[in-house]
């Protein structure tokens, strides 16, 4: 049995490389991730939903994940404020969008596994390559993007 449930993977949810691809390096190099891609992971995902999962299903998906993602947002608000830093310290807008663009692909359920699988795998890589790359922040796309494509591959075997 798989550490999570995994809604209806099909082949199309190959597309979602395609963007994710060019977010992961765009990232890696330069720490921004371009709107356009965002927006094309997005569009992709919900179709590939839609296709695997019937829209009824997509929708509430994608909609329960996004309130997931919301609550999450504003537990991670509270906690700037209480440490007296800024929010934009603490993560960019293009990582926020990342996780929007990928909430049509799961279950809520599925999606707080992903999530935590994918921030626990960040931290870990980032704590192993921070010295050998001089990386002062973690390039989240990249490092979540990567647990993301397992996810997708295994889940079509």
């Amino acid at each position: 049995m798989y550490f999570w449930s995994m809604v209806n993977i099909a082949p199309i949810h190959l597309l979602i490389l395609l963007p994710l691809l060019p977010m992961m390096r765009s990232d890696w190099k330069s720490r921004t991730v371009s709107t356009g891609w965002l927006v094309l992971l997005f569009v992709l995902a919900g179709g590939c939903s839609v296709y695997a999962n019937g829209l009824p299903r997509a929708l509430t998906n994608t909609g329960l994940n996004l309130s997931i993602l919301l609550v999450l947002g504003l537990a991670l608000w509270a906690y700037a404020k209480l440490r007296g830093k800024r929010l934009a310290e603490m993560g960019g807008l293009g990582d926020l969008l990342f996780f929007a663009a990928i909430t049509p692909l799961s279950t809520p359920e599925d999606y707080i596994r992903l999530m935590i699988a994918m921030l626990v795998f960040s931290l870990v890589l980032w704590a192993l390559l921070k010295k050998r790359f001089h990386l002062e922040t973690i390039p989240l796309v990249t490092f979540c993007g990567l647990p993301l494509m397992i996810w997708i591959l295994v889940g079509l075997i």
